[in-house]
């Protein structure tokens, strides 16, 4: 058994692999119903700007655009 040595190491992992899956229009494969922390959101943001962007648009019911 393992873990990180921080909660951020991990948040930041998960915010990499969905803003490769956003780049790539795959949004619904892990973000479908994910309840995400502040720290995943930032990151998610800094990772991919426009495309986190558009969907939390989406999420929250707006255009995207």
């Amino acid at each position: 058994r393992w873990r990180f040595a921080h909660q951020s190491i991990w948040e930041f992992l998960l915010a990499n692999r969905l803003a490769s899956d956003l780049r790539a229009g795959h949004d619904d494969q892990l973000l479908g119903a994910a309840e995400l922390t502040g720290l995943t959101v930032r990151f998610l943001r800094d990772l991919a700007p426009d495309a986190a962007a558009a969907w939390i648009a989406r999420v929250a019911g707006g255009s995207g655009e």
